[in-house]
């Protein structure tokens, strides 16, 4: 990944060094649009003469936390949290962390409570840097040094949002089951077996996401009978073969190749799963299935083609809205089809133009 430095520096006019950030205006004489030019200005010039700017323009423009945090690689990295970001409100940032330095400093920062840690570091490590602080949520994402979550007891009163993808060493979910706050949770599945998903099942989350899924059908997962939202992607295939437990789930998104005849059954046997996302290659697929009169919010991603929309009014009559996602290569989508279902509103993603709208609630 490269630093805010290295990817934006072509911006910066030839020659402009940190002695021309003396001339820049006072912060506290501009507006909103004419200042973010300005601190992306100061990031590409960096370096520890600039902090000083830095925290001027933080000062005087706290609304503008996001590009200030974002250029941390630019400056002396405890510097720059001292000075800089120690003044910002970072409550609503997701912080990335990407070296040991930063990770060193992190208690200087009492605002902030969302981290992104994007490297390798020990669980020991981890623990040392991140305990007695208030974390409501944390990613890790490309982890080879962590191998377990127990750290994460230290937290456990506050953190509602935990995300792993890339940590091949954590296996065991088991510390999940000590923490009450947690709400949301994305893991990342090819090292971990779904056996493991009890440390989920068991708490009262409302959205789980788990990518690059080994398991073949759904009922190889323990069921979560408290979940409200399921979102399965990066998945070659998946069969849902029953809904069966999954007793308080009415989302579900499946970036899976699923076989649309099992998944409309187990649908029709799930009445409280009212709003579903499906990737296929064509509507075809639907064939000649029985209607699943539950499901009211329904968005389609068809890879290969448009054809077969005339099966959607027929087999989800109980539509209020439908997404449709074309593929990249149709260059028009006729939507004459869904004339029989008037009521319900039709939005279509991308650059394809639309035809055979009239009377439809249609939307891009």
């Amino acid at each position: 990944m490269p630093s805010s430095r290295s990817a934006t520096s072509s911006s910066t006019p030839p020659g402009l060094g940190p002695a021309g950030l003396d001339f820049l205006p006072e912060p506290h004489t501009l507006a909103a649009e004419q200042v973010r030019p300005l601190v992306r200005l100061i990031n590409e010039i960096g370096g520890a003469e600039a902090v000083p700017h830095a925290r001027r323009w933080a000062l005087a423009h706290p609304e503008f936390s996001h590009p200030l945090a974002g250029g941390w690689d630019s400056y002396p990295v405890e510097t720059y949290a001292r000075q800089v970001l120690s003044v910002l409100d970072l409550t609503h940032e997701g912080l990335q962390v990407d070296s040991r330095q930063k990770l060193a400093v992190l208690h200087h920062l009492p605002s902030v409570t969302n981290l992104v840690i994007t490297s390798s570091f020990t669980s020991a490590e981890l623990h040392a840097a991140l305990r007695g602080l208030p974390w409501s949520g944390l990613s890790f994402w490309r982890n080879h040094g962590m191998t377990d979550l127990s750290f994460l007891a230290d937290c456990a009163d506050q953190l509602g949002f935990l995300s792993l993808y890339g940590c091949p060493a954590v296996q065991d979910l088991a510390p999940l089951t000590g923490l009450p706050a947690l709400r949301t949770v994305e893991l990342d599945m090819i090292h971990v077996p779904a056996a493991t998903l009890t440390a989920t099942a068991s708490r009262k989350l409302r959205s789980l996401r788990l990518s690059r899924l080994a398991a073949d059908r759904l009922t190889r997962l323990p069921a979560h009978p408290e979940l409200r939202s399921l979102t399965i992607d990066k998945t070659v295939s998946l069969e849902v073969d029953s809904l069966d437990g999954w007793t308080r789930l009415c989302h579900l998104d499946l970036d899976a190749r699923t076989p649309a005849g099992p998944l409309l059954a187990a649908l029709r046997r799930a009445p409280q799963v009212a709003q579903v996302a499906l990737t296929l290659d064509s509507l075809t697929e639907f064939g000649d299935e029985q209607p699943v009169p539950s499901v009211r919010e329904l968005t389609l991603h068809p890879e290969a083609d448009m054809l077969g929309l005339e099966r959607v009014p027929r087999l989800f009559p109980a539509l209020t809205w439908l997404t449709l996602t074309p593929p990249m290569h149709v260059r028009d989508v006729d939507l004459s089809p869904l004339q029989a279902m008037p009521g319900c509103r039709v939005t279509v993603t991308g650059e394809a133009s639309i035809r055979g709208a009239e009377g439809l609630d249609v939307g891009r």
